[in-house]
């Protein structure tokens, strides 16, 4: 399966097949973001998941999938571009019509901890990330 051959079957997946099967992905999205920040905070963890996020981490399934794989399976790569397709389309609010932007922005890790210093998201607990306790660190080396 060739590169065109990929994103041939992400066209259709995406723009048709699943569309008459399932509905817009956006609904699809929203549908699993929602189910899965209900488990999320059920289990005592204070996240939102975005219809984006779902179609991201999606991504990352199959990746992990692919990883394991006996046998490499073309509907693995066809299926990444098209939830690829999809998170582009949610994540920049582009509607499949128009064109341009319609949609507000949603803010990226909305309940994640920020670095104190830059700003960067940070591992859960943590006040300063990598790079700034690097270079405090050389700071307090200098004479």
């Amino acid at each position: 399966m060739n590169r065109e051959d990929i994103l041939k079957g992400a066209h259709t997946c995406v723009c048709t097949d699943r569309n008459r099967q399932y509905g817009e992905p956006e609904d699809s999205f929203k549908a699993i973001a929602d189910t899965w920040t209900g488990y999320l905070r059920a289990k005592g963890y204070d996240i939102t998941i975005t219809p984006t996020d779902a179609a991201l981490m999606l991504i990352e399934f199959k990746i992990a999938r692919s990883l394991t794989a006996k046998v490499q399976k073309p509907d693995t790569f066809v299926d990444i571009a098209g939830y690829a397709a999809c998170a582009g389309e949610l994540a920049t609010g582009r509607d499949a019509v128009s064109g341009p932007e319609t949609a507000t922005p949603v803010p990226r890790y909305e309940n994640a901890d920020t670095c104190v210093c830059c700003g960067d998201v940070i591992p859960e607990g943590r006040h300063i990330c990598i790079n700034c306790m690097r270079k405090e660190s050389e700071l307090e080396e200098l004479p």
